[in-house]
């Protein structure tokens, strides 16, 4: 099943539980509950932007504009800007607006006219919006215009078209860096999924390493994979975790 088809099954009680993501914006529509993963089936997915780096070492301004988000968005504040997109069909760029304008951190587009940056993203909502707040901090914070391409496909094309300079920066996950683009090997992986920071060091060093591509700080919500089921079946059941779907499935 695709997700929208998964989303609507759940909450129309055909299914009761499904993997889904932990800031979508249907968890708060449709009125889910995530089971705490105390399995670590899933390992982190921390956002952050990537970007060139040898645009970092000619123009670090961009990054400490960029910088300027990390740490301020937690699992909740990015489910209710995706939520607002979902629910309201309010626009990525109005969302990204009243964001940065609630951190007292927006400024209007200086408008300069000069070189641009290309910010890239991939096909769903929780990327238009983030793109979007890349756009403006960088429009209001440096000397810079920005384009941005919105929708390119997958990771594959959004990371590809950053490595051949087709694009400059997009937001990318921790996880999917780690397990989509650096292919770990299974110790690699059972070592480092269960360790968020230590995880991020592993992929800010490769992508360096490999691609001199830099990771700039984590924003601060992490959009992993989780099991989730409607919010009154999770009370009467009492299910909280993946351990008591276990212990309940027997």
């Amino acid at each position: 099943m695709n997700s929208d088809m998964m989303y609507l099954a759940l909450k129309g009680g055909r299914v009761d539980v499904i993997s889904g993501y932990s800031t979508d914006g249907r968890i708060k529509s449709f009125n889910l509950s995530i089971l705490e993963d105390d399995k670590n089936a899933f390992p982190p997915y921390f956002c952050a932007p990537i970007i060139r780096q040898d645009l970092i070492q000619k123009h670090p301004e961009v990054a400490d504009a960029l910088n300027l988000l990390a740490g301020k968005m937690n699992d909740s504040i990015m489910t209710e800007l995706n939520y607002r997109a979902f629910m309201y069909n309010e626009a990525p760029e109005k969302i990204a607006e009243d964001f940065l304008k609630s951190l007292g951190i927006w400024k209007p587009d200086r408008k300069q006219g000069g070189e641009k940056l290309i910010i890239g993203s991939k096909i769903f909502t929780e990327q238009y919006i983030l793109a979007h707040l890349f756009s403006q901090l960088i429009n209001g914070y440096t000397e810079f215009d920005t384009d941005i391409k919105a929708g390119l496909g997958g990771t594959n094309i959004c990371f590809e078209a950053l490595k051949n300079n087709e694009i400059h920066l997009y937001p990318e996950y921790t996880g999917t860096g780690f397990l989509v683009i650096l292919s770990p090997s299974e110790s690699e992986v059972d070592q480092l999924i269960i360790n968020a920071e230590a995880l991020y060091d592993y992929v800010y060093n490769n992508f360096l390493e490999k691609y001199n591509i830099t990771w700039l700080k984590p924003l601060g919500f992490n959009n992993t994979y989780a099991l989730m089921m409607r919010r009154e079946m999770a009370e009467e059941t009492a299910l909280k975790n993946i351990g008591d779907l276990v212990k309940f499935s027997k």
